[in-house]
């Protein structure tokens, strides 16, 4: 996937381009303090990886 391509994907699912390193590691520790499972948010359907 492109990097536009994925900067496009993310900003469809309204994440900001300018998501950083910190700003995900946050986001994943609230996902396992709730027992939320990460890999159904953080990873994208498999057509989309394919476009």
């Amino acid at each position: 996937m492109s990097q536009i391509r994925f900067q496009r994907l993310i900003s469809d699912r309204g994440i900001c381009v300018h998501y950083d390193v910190a700003e995900f590691q946050e986001d994943l520790a609230h996902l396992k303090a709730h027992r939320i499972p990460v890999e159904k948010i953080v990873m994208p359907a498999r057509d989309e990886l394919h476009e």
